[in-house]
């Protein structure tokens, strides 16, 4: 695995030796490391599971929604992918 010198792109390769680009938005990653859907909520090891499964899917749409992945177009000459 290695990442470009701004951090924007990763490569990784398969045994086969083909090597994959992934596009990654580093700030995101951080942000979602640090997410609990969990946090604030007093009493959360007293709820039922369906009702703690509810919140974390409400808390995670809402988080997704609010940090949207920012992938800027690639400049194929720029950044060598060609």
């Amino acid at each position: 695995m290695k990442f470009d010198k701004d951090e924007k792109y990763l490569m990784t390769t398969a045994e086969d030796g083909l090597m994959y680009i992934h596009q990654i938005d580093k700030e995101n990653i951080r942000k979602e490391s640090k997410f609990d859907a969990f946090a604030g909520i007093e009493g959360i090891d007293f709820m039922p599971d369906a009702m703690k499964e509810d919140i974390r899917k409400e808390k995670s749409n809402q988080f997704f929604l609010d940090n949207v992945p920012y992938f800027p177009a690639v400049d194929k000459e720029a950044d060598a992918i060609n």
